[in-house]
């Protein structure tokens, strides 16, 4: 076998992505500015935020968020209820959707952002949830999501707190039960961020291999 047929069959290596979650819910000033401190250098693909802007200039608010984590907004906002998808110049987002769910009387509206990510050599879906504490209503919620992944055909990177719910089924554990990725994926490595003092945050990174 010459150089070149040993070049050809060679396997193509597989794109690499890393995810963080995170959530802003209720930070403000120094406390936004330290968690943009933790998540900066982590040099994320992709940075899945709950508890982000979403009533009042969403959009605006959402770029503004991003910017101080060094990304772009993806996806996700007023109609995702503060579930955002932040991604990288390397990361290309050519469809966003929201899922709602349904509305139970006298609890907060909850949602979904998923977005359509595509990165050199590969593709996948992204989505961002945060579930109602009630076990009914996560069960319907959860139900609703299920149904709308069951059309996706790209590998899911899901990230949220679904654990206990269907939204696990045929999922893997990438990282604290908060990053779950379909069997497409390979999970490199999962860990935190180093503890930030003024948050109490901790942030969730897994390094992933698409197909």
């Amino acid at each position: 076998m010459d150089a070149r047929q040993a070049l050809a069959s060679k396997p193509a290596s597989r794109p690499a992505l890393r995810v963080v979650a995170c959530d802003v819910q209720g930070l403000r000033g120094p406390d936004l500015a330290s968690l943009a401190n933790l998540i900066r250098p982590l040099g994320a693909d992709v940075v899945v935020v709950a508890g982000g802007p979403w009533r009042i200039r969403a959009r605006t608010r959402a770029a503004a968020l991003a910017d101080r984590f060094n990304l772009f907004h993806g996806g996700g906002g007023a109609a995702s209820v503060g579930n955002l998808v932040l991604v990288s110049a390397r990361v290309s987002v050519p469809e966003t959707w929201s899922v709602q769910f349904p509305l139970v009387p006298g609890h907060r509206m909850r949602a979904a952002a998923l977005a359509r990510c595509v990165v050199p050599g590969g593709s996948f879906v992204v989505a961002a949830t945060e579930l109602a504490a009630d076990s009914a209503e996560r069960a319907a919620s959860a139900a609703v999501l299920s149904m709308v992944l069951s059309t996706v055909d790209e590998p899911v990177i899901l990230v949220g707190n679904v654990a206990g719910t269907t939204l696990t089924a045929g999922l893997a554990d990438a990282a604290a039960g908060s990053i779950l990725v379909g069997p497409e994926i390979s999970v490199r490595a999962r860990h935190y961020a180093r503890r930030s003092r003024p948050t109490g945050r901790l942030p969730i990174m897994a390094d992933l291999l698409l197909p």
